[in-house]
């Protein structure tokens, strides 16, 4: 929880001077004291006041950010915390019928809304999950859970992150030459959307706050960072028909294979996943026999993944099979977490969650 007001209108400052709307819904998702939102109501006059909406994370704080709020004339919603549901795969979304805003096309430079609030890494990384989702027009008949967070519209973020989070998400060749964070999921958060780093903010100014020691010299940072994110109109996966045939997983898989060894050579790897496609690489785009996988951008990456789908022996492929049985797999182990899920409560849910994130095995009794 944010409790310095300096920061609080250093925040709200740098919200309007980077946001691309003047009137849709601005979305305070921390709740509580709702600094924010109150400097940017001071900032804000005449008829480019925005209307509010207030989620609060702890149900027992909504009295008082009710009070903290009440000189506030301009519209303002208040969403308790049952309406911010987290489903059993750790997916954070919101629920059905929290969102009923302006309607904006994909294309529009206006955002639906804007939302401040802070974010762990796997909070974006689910939010890059379900943005890539809305590329993919077959997907959408899968049995993952999907949301309404990019439902025909580009909404726009103002995420406040922490120091490991930010090297993470901003990761470059230079910054990280030996690629420990060129990850395929931060590869996949660089492809799909606009990113801006607005703000470093002192860490004594949340609540509670804490120092955490990491091996890696930068993200002991005293700082937390303000970010502003929002999905790409365009990200190069083609138009129309080519669209049409694009599979959100395929692209998901093609960044796990190619980043997953930094120093591989590109051209022999992509010609074990589908034969005849590293000729069109070199061909189509320029790559070289010894280019490296480390040394791809995102950019090129998402090149690359075209040239490999548009290969004639493409659906015929190994690498098409590995995609599909990865998916199969993935939402196997969904839909096992959430028949497990229902049938624990409180801590004995919490201990399972941890086990799955460090990978250990859950026994499941039926």
């Amino acid at each position: 929880m944010l409790v310095d007001p300096r920061v609080a209108r250093k925040i709200a400052n740098a919200i309007l001077e980077r946001t691309t709307s003047k009137d849709s819904t601005f979305i305070d998702a921390d709740g509580g004291l709702c600094l924010v939102t109150r400097e940017l109501d001071k900032l804000q006059t005449g008829q480019f006041r925005r209307p509010y909406r207030i989620f609060e994370r702890d149900g027992k704080l909504l009295d008082l950010t009710k009070t903290v709020l009440a000189d506030i004339d301009n519209k303002i919603d208040f969403l308790s915390l049952n309406y911010i549901r987290v489903s059993d795969n750790g997916v954070h979304h919101l629920c059905e019928g929290t969102l009923d805003l302006t309607d904006r096309d994909w294309q529009d430079e206006v955002p639906r809304y804007s939302l401040v609030g802070t974010a762990t890494h796997g909070t974006i990384k689910s939010l890059t999950q379900q943005c890539l989702r809305t590329w993919d027009k077959v997907t959408f008949k899968s049995n993952l859970p999907m949301t309404g967070v990019f439902d025909n519209c580009r909404p726009e973020f103002f995420f406040i992150v922490s120091s490991k989070t930010k090297h993470h998400l901003t990761v470059t060749r230079e910054e990280d030459p030996k690629g420990h964070r060129l990850r395929h999921s931060n590869i996949l958060f660089q492809i799909l959307f606009d990113y801006d780093v607005c703000l470093e903010l002192p860490l004594e100014s949340f609540f509670p706050w804490k120092m955490t020691r990491w091996s890696v010299k930068e993200f002991n940072e005293p700082l937390m960072y303000l970010i502003r994110v929002r999905p790409k109109a365009d990200v190069g996966l083609g138009v129309g028909d080519d669209l049409d045939s694009f599979r959100s997983h395929h692209l998901q898989h093609f960044l796990a294979v190619i980043y997953q060894k930094k120093s591989e050579r590109f051209i022999p790897l992509i010609e074990q996943c589908v034969p005849g496609s590293g000729f069109d690489c070199i061909k189509k785009a320029g790559a070289t026999m010894y280019l490296r996988t480390g040394d791809i951008l995102p950019a090129e990456a998402v090149k690359y993944f075209n040239i490999l789908r548009s290969h004639k022996f493409y659906n015929l492929s190994s690498f098409v099979t590995s995609a599909d049985l990865d998916l199969k797999s993935r939402e196997e182990e969904i839909a096992r977490t959430s028949k497990l899920s229902k049938m624990l409560d409180g801590e004995d849910r919490v201990e399972m969650r941890k086990r799955i994130a460090l990978g250990q095995k859950v026994n499941l009794k039926t």
